[in-house]
């Protein structure tokens, strides 16, 4: 029912040319998640965290479903708000909700924090503009 597929694998490699071992699935999200989405060159961006220069993905497509979804009129109180992925251990401290949190050096309120249990946290943060 299904066709046969005889793919030649040569494996993973990293720049320098040595074999990268992918034994788990939980190994192979790690990979992906250092290597490609954090990737400066593929979707990341370096921003200013707490202080500390990072990368991280931010995602307007998911802020705007979750403000469309999530949000009535009278919860948004925040005149700007941004959705940002981060890599765990790029950060020295887990943001908490309702804490503050310098992004790019303005300060915002933490909306929510989200581990999705593989190392990348999913942060949202809000500000009111000119106060």
């Amino acid at each position: 029912m299904y066709p046969d597929f005889d793919v030649d694998f040569d494996g993973i490699f990293d720049s320098e040319g040595n074999e990268i071992k992918i034994e788990t699935f939980k190994n192979s999200v790690d990979y992906d998640v250092k290597n490609i989405f954090f990737n400066l060159d593929e979707f990341a961006e370096t921003h200013l965290v707490g202080g500390t220069k990072i990368p991280i993905v931010i995602d307007n497509d998911r802020m705007n479903e979750l403000i469309e979804s999530k949000f009535t009129p009278l919860d948004m109180v925040y005149e700007e708000m941004i959705l940002f992925y981060v890599n765990k251990e790029s950060l020295d401290f887990i943001p908490k909700v309702n804490g503050q949190l310098f992004f790019d050096g303005d300060l915002y309120q933490i909306i929510d924090v989200a581990d999705d249990g593989f190392g990348v946290l999913t942060i949202t943060i809000g500000r009111n503009m000119g106060r």
